[in-house]
Parts: structure tokens; C-alpha cells; sequence
């Protein structure tokens, strides 16, 4: 079962939801994202790539620079996000896959749920047999991202710009 949505949709919700009332193994694309880019070879490619500036002092990706590279709408900004994306989207959908077979190979799971904000963008929505659109009013989902991850408007609309338009989700 994929999840689909806009930013601050409430799909982690959903699938939390969800797992309190069946045996669902979920998967949560954007906490593998942030693994994957502690793996020194990612470190090492995005640093190739964007530059030492991008590193904190520990040598770990600084994830509010890149993410300033990258999200938006102009055309720096969609070459950037490109570029990472070639860098770890194929790292993501291995771990996506392992993650799917390994909870598959569990019979107490009655399914998995795939709770990924790009699902429908990257194609990892062939691994899923359904795709369900959370589907959740602008100002409500501005709120939230305001109150859990301390979000202006403007970077809120920066990563919606960055995604599939909603209507073509919701679609």
C-alpha cells in the first residue's frame, strides 16, 4: 500500500493509524532517505558534487543546506535536485525493496505500507499494489509543518513546488 500526498498531508499519521489496528510493517521513505546520507560513499558523492560547504564540521551532510540547493522551482534548483536524486534514490529503492521483501517474508504482516512523498515522482510506486491520496486542506497541512518542524510558508511552498502537483497525485 503506497501513501501518497502533499507535504504535511498526514500520511506518517495514517500509517501509524493503521498499525494500531492491523499487523502492517511500514516503511518510511524519508527516515531511509536520511540514512542513506549518512553512508560515506553519499557523503563523499554529494560533497563531489555540491562542494565541502555542504558538510557540517562532523563531515556529515548538512541537510538544511542541501535541502536550500534543491528545493524550489528555479532552474539551479531542479539541476540540483537532479543531481542528488541520481545520488540517492537508487540507494533508497534498494533499501525499499529489502524492506519489502523482509516483511513479506513475515507471516504475521497482513500488509506494507510504503509511506513515501515522492512515490508516484521516483516510480517506486511499482512496488506497490495500491496507492492511497491523503488528501488534506493547504492551510491545514501549512499548520502542521509550522508546528512539528518549525516550517515557514516559504520553505513549505519551496518542497511543494519541488513535488508532482497535488491534483496530479490526487489523479
Amino acid at each position: 500500500l503506497g501513501l501518497v500526498g502533499g507535504v504535511g498531508s498526514g500520511k506518517s499519521f495514517f500509517s501509524q493509524a493503521l498499525s494500531s489496528k492491523y499487523a502492517v510493517a511500514i516503511i518510511d521513505a524519508d527516515a531511509i532517505g536520511h540514512r542513506v546520507l549518512q553512508e560515506p560513499v553519499v557523503i563523499e558523492e554529494i560533497r563531489q558534487t555540491f562542494g565541502p560547504d555542504v558538510l557540517l564540521p562532523s563531515g556529515q551532510v548538512d541537510r538544511k543546506k542541501v535541502g536550500a540547493l534543491v528545493f524550489g522551482t528555479v532552474p539551479e534548483a531542479r539541476q540540483a535536485r537532479q543531481q542528488l536524486e541520481a545520488i540517492v534514490h537508487p540507494r533508497i529503492m534498494t533499501h525499499i525493496q529489502a524492506q519489502i521483501a523482509a516483511a513479506q517474508s513475515q507471516p504475521e504482516f497482513q500488509a506494507v505500507i510504503l509511506d513515501a512523498a515522492i512515490l508516484l515522482e521516483t516510480g517506486w510506486r511499482n512496488e506497490c499494489d495500491v496507492i492511497v491520496f491523503i488528501d488534506t486542506p493547504a492551510a491545514q497541512r501549512l499548520s502542521r509543518v509550522e508546528q512539528s518542524r518549525g516550517w515557514t510558508r516559504a520553505q513549505w511552498e519551496r518542497r511543494e513546488a519541488s513535488q508532482m502537483p497535488l491534483e496530479l497525485k490526487r489523479q
